[in-house]
C-alpha cells in the first residue's frame, strides 16, 4: 500500500484527523504521516492490552501460526456447503472481488467468504 492509498482510505473528515487532512490537502505526505503517528500514539481508543512503549517481545514465532503464514502469502482456502475445499493464491495485491472457483461451485459464496475476514480472528 502506498502512502497515497493509505490516506485515500482513511476518513479524513473525522475531527481527530484534521491535522492529517490538512497535510494531505497540502500534498505534504511526510507531515501527514507524522500527524497520523501522533494521533495513533495519543488517542484514547481503542484500549490496548499492553503498552506499545514497553515493546513486548514476541512469545511465538511465525511458523507457530501456519494459517497466518498462508494469509501473508495471500493464500486463501474455503469450502462451502458440501463443495470441495478450494485454494487460491493471489499475487502481490489481493483482488477482493475475484472469484477463482470453478464449475458448479462458482457462486457468490467465494466472495462472501473471502471478504468476511473471520479467519483473521
Amino acid at each position: 500500500m502506498t502512502d497515497e492509498e493509505l490516506f485515500d482510505v482513511l476518513d479524513l473528515e473525522r475531527p481527530e484527523l484534521q491535522a492529517v487532512k490538512k497535510a494531505v490537502d497540502s500534498n505534504d505526505l511526510t507531515e501527514a504521516k507524522r500527524a497520523l503517528a501522533i494521533h495513533i500514539r495519543l488517542r484514547k481508543t481503542p484500549a490496548w492490552f499492553f503498552s506499545w512503549e514497553d515493546n513486548p517481545a514476541p512469545t511465538k514465532k511465525l511458523s507457530d501460526f501456519p494459517k497466518a503464514e498462508k494469509l501473508l502469502q495471500h493464500e486463501f482456502t474455503f469450502g462451502f456447503h458440501g463443495a470441495p475445499d478450494y485454494t487460491a493464491t493471489f499475487g502481490g495485491k489481493i483482488d477482493w472481488s475475484a472469484n477463482p472457483s470453478e464449475g458448479e461451485f462458482k457462486t457468490h459464496l467465494w466472495n462472501e467468504s473471502l471478504n468476511r475476514q473471520g479467519r483473521l480472528l
